[in-house]
C-alpha cells in the first residue's frame, strides 16, 4: 500500500500569530496558577512535536484552499465548513477515517493549549456526537512476526555490513542492524528513538547497554528505562564506536543516528531506513509501528504471562497495559477451549460411529493436532 505523503507546514512558517500562541503554550512557568499560557509544559518533546507536525497539516489545508487569513486568531479560523473541507481534503489524499479521527483530536488538543479560552469542543461532538461514533475506526488486518525471526534478520544484516557487502563498504547496513535490532527487541516509538543521544539515552553499563528515556522522551510522558537485548551488544558495540565516528560527524554531535555525511538523521529518515529493509526481508513494507504489533502479538499468542511486561516495555498506558493482558488471557482460553474439544471428539470418535452406525465410507477421524516451533498450530495424522 503506497501512503499518501502528509502535507504538512513546518512551524518554521507558521504565521506570527500562531506560532507566538505555541511558544506560550509550552513554556515553562513560574507559579502554578500563571495566566501567562504554559499549558503545554508538561508535555514530553515527542507530544509536542507530533501536535506540531498534525497541526501543521491543518495549516497547509487552508493555505492550499486560500483560507488561511493569518491575521486571524487559530481558534477563529476554525469553523464548520472549513473542517468539512478538510475531512473532505484528507479523504481524498487517500487517508482512513482512523487517520482523520488522530488529526482531529490533535486539532483540537493543540487549539486548547494555544488558545484556552477559546470554545472548540465542537470539534470533538458534530451534532452532538461524540467524534468516535462518527468515525469509527476500522482495524487493518495485518500479518505479524516472531520477533525471534526478526531478530535473525537482523544478524544477518549486520555479518553483511561486517563483509562490506552494502553501501559505503557495509557501514549503513551496520547502521541498520543496530537500528532495526532495536525495533525487533524492544520497539521503542520512532519518535523516541529519533532524540536519541549517547550517553544520555544509551549508555554502556557493564557488559551491555541501558536505555533511558526520559517523560520527555515518550509519548505518555512516562519515563522508561531497561537493559537492553544481549545479543543487541556485539552490533551497537560496532555501531558506535566503529561506524559511527567513520561517518564524518561523529565525534561533533551525540545524536545516536547518523547518515554517511555524519548528519543527525530525523524520525522520517530512520521511518524511509525501516520501510526499505523490511520491504528486502519480508517483500513488503513495514513501519517502526509494526515491531509494537509483532512483540504485543508474540506475548499474547506464545506467553500471556508476558503481556504486561511487554505493555509496560512498550511504554503503554496503565489501562492499555490491562486491556492487552485481557486480551492475551482471553486468547490462550480460547486456544485452551479449542484444544479441549479437539481432545474430546478425538476421545469420543469411535462411541460416535457407533452410535450413528457410520460404515464404509466413514467420515475421516479427525487429525491430532500439534504447536509447531513458531507457534502455529499444525495437523498429525492419526496412523490407527
Amino acid at each position: 500500500m503506497i501512503r499518501p505523503r502528509m502535507l504538512s507546514v513546518a512551524i518554521a512558517d507558521w504565521p506570527p500569530l500562531d506560532r507566538q500562541a505555541l511558544q506560550r503554550a509550552v513554556a515553562p512557568v513560574d507559579s502554578l496558577f500563571d495566566e501567562e499560557g504554559g499549558g503545554g509544559a508538561h508535555l514530553s518533546d515527542a507530544a509536542v512535536g507530533k501536535l506540531q507536525e498534525e497541526y501543521g497539516v491543518w495549516l497547509s489545508y487552508l493555505g492550499r484552499s486560500g483560507q488561511l487569513e493569518p491575521d486571524l486568531s487559530p481558534a477563529k479560523r476554525v469553523t464548520k465548513s472549513r473542517l468539512n473541507g478538510w475531512i473532505s481534503d484528507q479523504r481524498s489524499r487517500g487517508n482512513r477515517d482512523a487517520t482523520v479521527l488522530g488529526r482531529l483530536r490533535a486539532l483540537h488538543a493543540i487549539l486548547r493549549l494555544m488558545v484556552p479560552d477559546a470554545d472548540v469542543d465542537f470539534i470533538l461532538r458534530p451534532r452532538g456526537v461524540p467524534l468516535r461514533k462518527v468515525l469509527r475506526p476500522v482495524s487493518r488486518p495485518t500479518t505479524v512476526i516472531d520477533p525471534r525471526i526478526l531478530l535473525t534478520h537482523v544478524l544477518a544484516l549486520f555479518a553483511e555490513g561486517k563483509s562490506g557487502k552494502s553501501y559505503a563498504q557495509g557501514r549503513t547496513a551496520i547502521r541498520d542492524a543496530a537500528l532495526l535490532g532495536l525495533l525487533a527487541a524492544h520497539a521503542p516509538r520512532i519518535a523516541s528513538i529519533g532524540v536519541m543521544e549517547l550517553g544520555t539515552h544509551i549508555r554502556r553499563v557493564g557488559d551491555g547497554y541501558q536505555l533511558d528515556f526520559g517523560e520527555r522522551d515518550t509519548k505518555t510522558g512516562q519515563p522508561l528505562s531497561y537493559d537492553i537485548n544481549p545479543e543487541l551488544v556485539p552490533i551497537l558495540d560496532h555501531y558506535i564506536m566503529v561506524t559511527r565516528p567513520g561517518f564524518g560527524a561523529g565525534r561533533s554531535t551525540a545524536k545516536l543516528w547518523l547518515g554517511t555525511r555524519g548528519q543527525p538523521l530525523n524520525k522520517r529518515d530512520l521511518t524511509k531506513i525501516v520501510l526499505r529493509r523490511t520491504k528486502a526481508w519480508l517483500g513488503v513494507a513495514r513501519g517502526p509501528h509494526w515491531f509494537r504489533k509483532c512483540i504485543r502479538s508474540f506475548a499474547s499468542n506464545v506467553a500471556p504471562e508476558l503481556a504486561l511486561d511487554a505493555a509496560v516495555m512498550l511504554g503503554h498506558s496503565p489501562q492499555t497495559s490491562i486491556n492487552n493482558y485481557a486480551k492475551a488471557t482471553a486468547a490462550e482460553a480460547i486456544r485452551r477451549h479449542g484444544a479441549g474439544i479437539e481432545r474430546e471428539r478425538d476421545r469420543t470418535w469411535s462411541l460416535a460411529a457407533s452410535a450413528y452406525g457410520w460404515r464404509d465410507p466413514a467420515p475421516a477421524k479427525p487429525p491430532r493436532r500439534r504447536r509447531s516451533g513458531d507457534g502455529t498450530m499444525t495437523a498429525k495424522e492419526d496412523n490407527a
